[in-house]
């Protein structure tokens, strides 16, 4: 890959532009799956939702894992036939907030709308009454 980046100035000026657009795009496309995925959090008493834009993408697409505190959302795609080869993939990670019951992580897809609602624990409040001395 180095090696062609620096071969790339010898070459025809339509194809290095072509290779500058090429590059762009696949800039632009990497920072749309990957990097700069639009997302929404609510918060109500009971759970907190996190909803993030992947139109285009189906159920089987997506991996969602959560491990501890964290919520790993992914996707993996490779995609081959005689006339092309497309590789893409993504992972998105969220810290998640203290108290969350993460055995009733729930999630799903709608109109390219990604919904993964995070339930609350209820935390019990300890209660001490102090005397006054």
């Amino acid at each position: 890959m180095f090696e062609l980046l620096t071969r790339k100035n010898d070459l025809n000026p339509l194809f290095t532009d072509l290779f500058d657009d090429v590059w762009r795009t696949t800039e632009n496309l990497s920072k749309n799956l990957g990097i700069d995925l639009p997302y929404n959090v609510k918060e109500t008493e009971k759970d907190y939702t996190l909803e993030i834009s992947l139109p285009g993408f189906e159920k089987s697409d997506l991996n969602i894992r959560v491990e501890d505190d964290l919520l790993t959302i992914s996707h993996h795609n490779d995609k081959q036939t005689e006339s092309f080869c497309w590789k893409h993939s993504f992972t998105k990670s969220f810290n998640l907030p203290k108290y969350v019951n993460t055995k009733k992580v729930a999630a799903t897809l709608e109109n390219g709308i990604l919904n993964v609602v995070l339930p609350k624990v209820v935390e019990p409040k300890n209660v001490v009454e102090v005397k006054i001395k």
